[in-house]
């Protein structure tokens, strides 16, 4: 059933800068960069899939560089804040953001009053990673694997958590409900750390969150895995099965 929609549930992060014509000129070309430490805005909040990720990078950017890469924190509005922050920057590269695919793609459509255009203020640096999403609910639900789930939300009003209205979440949970046909009540976190400390405590009954965010609490018995939206099991966790095995 959920063969040709699997590629629909990925979560994707890219790397952008302010963008500026200096950026280009022989007089910034020509300087040492970077010869002091770098900011690296996460628009999220701490302990979901872009914090994890940008803590990572910026662990790895540091040595490479010689330059501390120091992360910041700058939640709210689907991204934007962290956004707005950036593009009040300088453009002189020392000021990064680390953007999720929704923001890009989702967050002009919802937000008619935005400060910022994603096209116009910003400069791509790299795609840094996508990847699929991981379908968990409360070990305590009474459902073995995706069927199950399915067949009590035709019998019972569930509920599903995400990292906020419009985030890739969010996005793969409606995708989801309306690939299975059923109906279930979505209530936004401020955050995807959020949403899944919910769903540890039964809240929330599922949520289709990312895999960085998931894996620790999968592996430690505080939420149960459904299904990946991947092609192939993850290696890493190489029991979940995948949405086209359900």
């Amino acid at each position: 059933m959920f063969k040709a929609i699997r590629n629909r549930f990925k979560f994707a992060l890219g790397l952008i800068a302010v963008s500026a014509i200096a950026f280009t000129s022989p007089g910034i070309q020509a300087q040492s960069w970077p010869d002091k430490p770098i900011k690296l805005i996460i628009p999220f909040a701490a302990g979901g899939t872009t914090d994890i990720i940008g803590r990572v990078l910026a662990q790895q950017m540091t040595p490479i560089l010689g330059q501390n890469v120091i992360v910041e924190n700058r939640g709210g509005a689907g991204g934007n804040i962290g956004a707005e922050a950036v593009a009040k920057s300088p453009a002189d590269g020392y000021t990064l953001l680390l953007a999720s695919g929704s923001m890009l793609t989702v967050n002009p459509h919802m937000y008619k009053k935005m400060a910022i255009n994603y096209s116009r203020d910003f400069a791509p640096i790299s795609t840094l990673v996508s990847g699929p999403m991981i379908i968990s609910v409360n070990p305590k639900l009474p459902v073995n694997n995706l069927n199950d789930l399915i067949a009590l939300a035709k019998t019972k009003n569930l509920n599903f958590g995400s990292a906020g209205i419009g985030s890739q979440v969010h996005l793969a949970g409606e995708n989801f409900i309306t690939a299975a046909g059923i109906n279930a009540t979505h209530i936004p976190y401020k955050g995807e750390a959020a949403a899944l400390t919910d769903l540890i405590a039964g809240q929330i009954d599922f949520c289709a969150c990312n895999v960085p965010a998931s894996t620790g609490f999968i592996k430690n018995g505080q939420i149960k895995a459904l299904a990946v939206t991947s092609a192939k099991r993850l290696p890493a966790l190489p029991n979940i099965p995948t949405v086209a095995e359900a």
